[in-house]
């Protein structure tokens, strides 16, 4: 999928199937969005997805990783 800037105009964005583990989008926040709970260090709705920007590869996945268990306390 191509990359878009923020500066191009939001048309719509849909994504066919779910957000697969490394991928990276472009959320818009704003508003609570369907069943969404208002709060800080929450997930977004996929509806809020306005882009794509790539994939993380494998080192980078392992800091995310690494950056989870740390803040689960599941070391």
């Amino acid at each position: 999928m191509p990359r878009r800037s923020l500066s191009e105009s939001r048309r719509p964005f849909e994504l066919h199937r779910p957000p697969r583990r490394g991928e990276v989008y472009w959320v818009s926040f704003g508003a609570a969005v369907g069943g969404e709970i208002r709060k800080t260090l929450t997930t977004a709705s996929r509806k809020r997805l306005v882009g794509y920007m790539g994939r993380l590869g494998a080192a980078d996945m392992e800091q995310v990783d690494r950056a989870i268990r740390l803040q689960l306390d599941l070391a």
